[in-house]
């Protein structure tokens, strides 16, 4: 089974799992898929490149429901060294990514985990629906490169169903609105 499988897998299972009865609600756009369960939690997924043994790596984006739930970034990549990535979108470096520690996943050490900080998060936010490639680099090598082909149909999928579209907090159709008038 592929890591994006396996993600996706993991995703509807800890939608299903958080609510007893919570129907999901998934889309796939390009190399992006997204799950949100009927609470409006939403998890979107970006793919690396496919090898031999399936995804090099992938990008999640999880947001809860609430009007004030900022948006959280991971990503997880092949490698067995801890080590700081550097991130880029189309050869451009956002603002807080140029060295972001990445740890080795304790039941999986041929994986490793970069959390993002809320700040570095809305930085990659900010550029990720309009990128054509989003590169990780461990030093001057790279690490894995995640397409974005999808990405901000993705990301819109993901404010429409958090009832976001036309708020200041949706991540792509931003619109005028507060997030107190999410319904």
């Amino acid at each position: 089974m592929g890591l994006r499988n396996i993600a996706i897998g993991a995703a509807a299972l800890a939608v299903g799992a958080s609510g007893g009865a919570a129907l999901a609600d998934s889309g796939s756009f390009g190399a992006w898929s997204v799950v949100c369960d009927n609470a409006r939690v939403c998890t979107a997924f970006g793919f690396g490149e496919l090898g031999e043994m399936g995804s090099s790596g992938f990008l999640r984006v999880t947001r809860g429901a609430g009007p004030a739930d900022a948006p959280v970034i991971d990503l997880v990549t092949a490698g067995t060294t801890d080590t700081s990535l550097a991130l880029a979108v189309d050869g451009v470096t956002p603002r807080g990514l140029a060295a972001v520690p990445a740890t080795l996943i304790e039941d999986d050490p041929e994986r490793r985990l970069t959390e993002l900080t809320p700040e570095q998060s809305a930085a990659l936010l900010a550029v990720l629906a309009n990128g054509a490639d989003l590169t990780l680099k461990e030093g001057r090598n790279p690490a894995t490169t995640i397409s974005l082909s999808g990405s901000s149909a993705a990301l819109r999928f993901m404010d429409d169903r958090q009832k976001r579209a036309g708020t200041t907090t949706a991540l792509v159709a931003r619109g005028p609105a507060p997030a107190s008038s999410m319904s």
